[in-house]
């Protein structure tokens, strides 16, 4: 086990200990909480707008670089993106009069961070943590039959569930954490010596994969989204403010390095990205820190890049808000629904806990429109958007005070209607469990949720 991947374990187990740890475990807590429900919100996202399967692919997957992308050049991306399907799902109405049910609980049983997906039939689930251990297993459900079963293994432990990035592209689950397992495991050829991804088709039953290119190695890996024919991965190395973004074709199982140049003097320190049906967006939140005579300073700020189909990289920040983190913005299809944000300061600060309100933003001009705050008021809940509304979540463990002064406890969810432009309730879980470190998935017609020791429950109609 390499360096990185023992603080990634720490961080997983910080967020595992009760909130009221002192600092600092209490910052390392927060950040790989921020960091896992990012990722896991960028699955359920992508899952719920790409439920078509996408253009067949080879029997086997192969690895090939090429040479870098130069941003700015005029090179076209051929093939980059693909026809999304459209988001639909029951209004808002309807989804209001839900129930919960329990379903049959996971066959993994409880497991710490368990990666989810909605194909379009089934709730993929895969875990590689349990009680401490690295087991390395997956399931699924299907709705139709009420029934879990399990998925054939990955065969190679140079694919990792730990802290991974993930998305469905309609025909398979692409996943990978970016670090090397073990070489030794998987014999000393060099094609598997790197870190993999690893691709599962449910209709096989089988795994694939292929090896990252040798740009992304030692990037922290923050972001994986489908573009309806590429899988854009993202990452970044903060210490050293290095960018690398790369373009995954499925169907020819080549890689391409499509990394944009920042601005000058504004080293990435974190980001986010989302892809509309013409364009993919990057937010590139930076942190420069100086000394003067003044003593230590520095500034701070968020930068938003996009590439359209043309292959140019152009800097397209305007008027986007500079002081408030941007994570897991999603394409509903008609807009970038951009969920609560925090304080943005980088590493120059540590601010005081402040929830910005969510919002739309629009395609083509960025211009924002907010969404007001919920019954979840200043908790920061995490969105879910079910093709005509959004539920917000509670991903926090203990019980706060909303805006409406009601308390708000672990697990509780509201409902905001874009028609209508209000929120209300939803019922509770029953139980109040603790969820997984993974927020519920929409599947299509119910929000399907994991409680942290393995229960399957359903809010549906």
């Amino acid at each position: 086990m390499n360096d990185e991947l023992q603080v990634r374990e720490l961080l997983a187990t910080a967020a595992e200990l009760p909130d009221e740890v002192r600092p600092p475990v209490a910052s390392l807590l927060q950040r790989s909480r921020r960091r896992r429900a990012r990722r896991t919100r960028l699955v359920t996202a992508t899952a719920a707008v790409a439920v078509v399967a996408a253009a067949g692919l080879p029997a086997a997957i192969h690895a090939a670089e090429t040479a870098p992308y130069r941003p700015g050049g005029g090179r076209a991306l051929a093939g980059l993106f693909g026809p999304l399907p459209a988001s639909t799902g029951p209004a808002a109405t309807m989804i209001a009069g839900f129930r919960w049910s329990r379903l049959p609980p996971s066959p993994l049983g409880g497991r710490s961070q368990p990666i989810v997906a909605w194909t379009g039939r089934e709730l993929l689930e895969l875990a590689e943590i349990r009680n401490g251990a690295t087991i390395e297993s997956g399931a699924a459900f299907s709705p139709a039959t009420g029934r879990w079963h399990l998925i054939a293994g990955t065969g190679q432990r140079n694919i990792g569930f730990t802290n991974a990035v993930s998305v469905w592209t309609g025909r398979q689950l692409f996943v990978t954490d970016g670090q090397v397992q073990s070489c030794a495991i998987v014999g000393s050829a060099a094609a598997r010596c790197g870190p993999q991804a690893g691709l599962y088709d449910p209709a096989a039953n089988r795994w694939t994969q292929t090896r990252l290119p040798a740009a992304m190695e030692g990037l922290d890996l923050t972001a994986a989204i489908w573009t309806g024919r590429d899988v854009i991965l993202a990452g970044a190395n903060s210490s050293r403010g290095r960018l690398g973004v790369a373009a995954y074709d499925p169907a020819t199982g080549r890689w391409r390095m499509i990394t944009p140049v920042l601005p000058a003097g504004h080293p990435v320190e974190d980001l986010a990205m989302t892809a509309t049906a013409s364009r993919l967006f990057l937010w590139s939140m930076w942190t420069r820190v100086h000394t003067s005579s003044a003593g230590p300073g520095g500034q701070s700020g968020v930068d938003v890049l996009s590439l359209d189909a043309d292959g140019i990289w152009r800097d397209v920040t305007g008027r986007w808000p500079q002081r408030v983190t941007v994570t897991a913005p999603l394409f509903t299809g008609t807009a970038i629904l951009v969920p609560p944000g925090q304080v943005w300061c980088g590493n120059l600060c540590s601010p005081p806990y402040t929830s910005f309100p969510g919002y739309f933003a629009d395609p083509v001009t960025l211009a924002r429109t907010g969404i007001p705050a919920g019954p979840l008021g200043n908790l920061d809940p995490a969105f879910v958007w079910t093709g005509r509304a959004v539920i917000a979540v509670n991903e926090d463990a203990s019980v706060g005070t909303g805006s409406s002064h009601l308390t708000v406890g672990p697990g509780d969810m509201a409902l905001f209607d874009p028609g209508t432009r209000r929120w209300q309730r939803l019922p509770t879980p029953p139980g109040y469990p603790r969820l997984s470190a993974v927020l519920p998935v929409w599947a299509g017609t119910e929000l399907l949720a994991i409680t942290a020791r393995g229960q399957l429950l359903a809010l549906h109609g």
